[in-house]
């Protein structure tokens, strides 16, 4: 398992610590799609206070996983496939510039973390491990926003993560489908931006949001399958 801070360079806040705990639960359906939770209940199962776990609720609701009802309670957002393509349709443009800036901007450091990523994310493909899988691509995209050094664009690309790691998950299964193609794309990206190659690491992210535009295409065609039966 990657340790969650082994390419941060600042202590993670108890806030962040929430965020990151109750995203992964979403993104592993540990809290399954279209169900309902509490602060109370999120808690209980992250051991932290309420006001880290409140401050991790706003911001996945920015990200498209819960919905804060007043009242009643935080409804976990089903998977809905419109707002994955909207969300890639976004990753064209706001990742295009984090990763140009990355590969650009990298200090050492943080380029040979992205060649121990690279390394790491490849081995979990083939394992495979999808939850190592996730937690690395996690690091992966913190570590790019970090090296971008734009913080509007890290704001806007957070979140729109958030939705297609779901989707990625629930189409990988048990089986990791899937996985060994993403792998590559993510394995092409992380080598390129860590050589300072940006026609490279830009053709990979192109191959990887078309993987992930089929996946949801996918999902979307199976989901309209459960309601036909």
């Amino acid at each position: 398992m990657i340790d969650r801070t082994t390419f941060d360079l600042e202590p993670e806040t108890l806030s962040e610590s929430a965020y990151r705990t109750i995203e992964e639960m979403i993104v592993t359906l540990e809290l399954p799609p279209a169900t309902m939770t509490t602060e109370q209940r999120l808690c209980a199962q992250t051991g932290l206070g309420r006001t880290p776990v409140r401050e991790a609720l706003l911001r996945l609701s920015y990200g498209y996983l819960v919905r804060i009802l007043p009242r009643r309670g935080i409804l976990v957002r089903p998977i809905e496939v419109d707002y994955i393509l909207m969300t890639i349709d976004i990753r064209q443009s706001v990742e295009r510039l984090i990763i140009q800036r990355a590969a650009r901007l990298a200090d050492d450091l943080q380029r040979r973390h992205f060649r121990e990523l690279a390394a790491m994310i490849g081995d979990a493909a083939r394992t495979p491990d999808l939850r190592r899988f996730m937690r690395i691509d996690d690091a992966f995209n913190r570590l790019l926003a970090k090296a971008a050094d734009h913080e509007v664009a890290a704001r806007t690309f957070e979140p729109l993560h958030c939705v297609n790691r779901r989707a990625g998950f629930v189409y990988a299964g048990a089986k990791g489908a899937g996985l060994a193609e993403t792998g590559r794309e993510h394995v092409r990206i992380m080598t390129a931006v860590a050589e300072g190659d940006t026609t490279e690491a830009e053709a990979a992210l192109d191959d990887l949001l078309a993987t992930s535009t089929r996946i949801a295409h996918e999902l979307g065609a199976s989901q309209a399958r459960s309601l036909a039966s």
